[in-house]
């Protein structure tokens, strides 16, 4: 375990009933340093970027972004990191999306709430990713109000997509849409 660099780094984790928070502060400063997720109170370090799955990620990015900023829709993020805060001093958690969509509608009320909850987030596939934690980013985003979310698994071709209703899945053939969201 490594030793902690400054005082929020030691700062205490606070439990609540459902969930281990942190401190915004901690959060901040730690991030800052090292990019992680913070999921079920566990830090999970960011992994650096696989070729492929980055080259997905940027194609899929581009993709979005001509239908979204030719319409005015909102905006294309690649690894937004996104904090789920408890009152204004906890984070009860943190996800970093290889790409997350946000609404014009959202973008306009942000100073006015934080955090902004993407409206569609892709999680792509790489080879270093073990599948039941994606499964377990899906659930959370889910829970964290995101309305759409595409697992891209490029070496089977395979996109899942996934709404508060359930899931389902696209082959290479099949037009991948974003609804419900519009």
């Amino acid at each position: 375990m490594d030793t902690p660099q400054t005082l929020t780094e030691a700062a205490p984790v606070m439990t609540t009933e459902a969930t281990p928070l942190m401190p915004l502060e901690a959060w901040i400063e730690q991030f800052a340093r090292h990019p992680f997720e913070w999921i079920d109170g566990a830090k999970i370090p960011m992994s650096p970027s696989v070729f492929g799955s980055t080259q997905i990620a940027n194609a899929l990015r581009d993709a979005m972004n001509v239908v979204v900023n030719a319409q005015k829709l909102g905006a294309v993020y690649l690894e937004l990191s996104i904090a789920f805060t408890e009152g204004s001093d906890w984070v009860r958690r943190s996800l970093v999306p290889d790409i997350a969509y946000i609404s014009a509608a959202k973008l306009a009320a942000f100073r006015a709430k934080y955090p902004v909850v993407p409206d569609l987030v892709a999680e792509i596939v790489s080879p270093t990713d073990l599948y039941m934690d994606v499964r377990r980013k899906v659930t959370r985003y889910l829970e964290e109000g995101v309305r759409l979310v595409w697992v891209v698994d490029y070496v089977n071709e395979v996109v899942e997509v996934f709404t508060a209703q359930g899931g389902h899945e696209h082959r290479k053939s099949d037009t991948l849409t974003a609804n419900p969201i519009r």
